[in-house]
């Protein structure tokens, strides 16, 4: 599910991107890196170069972070990732394991994977 009342931008961003509803998203962009055991990273709206190098969020422009109030301690919990300005665009991840710790305060995490985990293990 998601944590929409706890990062509601956040989760609208997503959702945003998720149904296409400003004539792009997630749509054709798929997994651009995994790292074993550790997270699967997505989302790459707008980046040719299948290298997560870039996203677009569904505002146009990056935002800043929400907060870090969910905590990756989780097997499932879906975040997102930060460019280098430390704003959020369309770019997220899957935790692999419950011992993420290393991205609290790091990374907006902003949902868990409720059915499915076996298709992404």
């Amino acid at each position: 599910g998601l944590y929409g009342k706890t990062v509601p931008k956040t989760v609208d961003n997503f959702e945003k991107l998720v149904k296409g509803s400003n004539g792009f998203g997630y749509k054709g962009s798929g997994v651009y890196k995994i790292l074993k055991d550790l997270n699967i990273q997505c989302g790459a709206v707008g980046d040719e170069s299948s290298k997560g190098l870039i996203g677009r969020s569904a505002f146009g422009e990056p935002f800043e972070q929400e907060n870090f109030s969910v905590l990756h301690r989780a097997e499932g919990i879906v975040s997102m990732v930060k460019s280098n300005d430390g704003k959020c665009d369309s770019r997220f991840f899957f935790t692999m394991n419950s011992d993420a710790g290393w991205a609290d305060g790091r990374y907006v995490a902003f949902g868990r994977v409720t059915e499915g985990m076996e298709i992404l293990r």
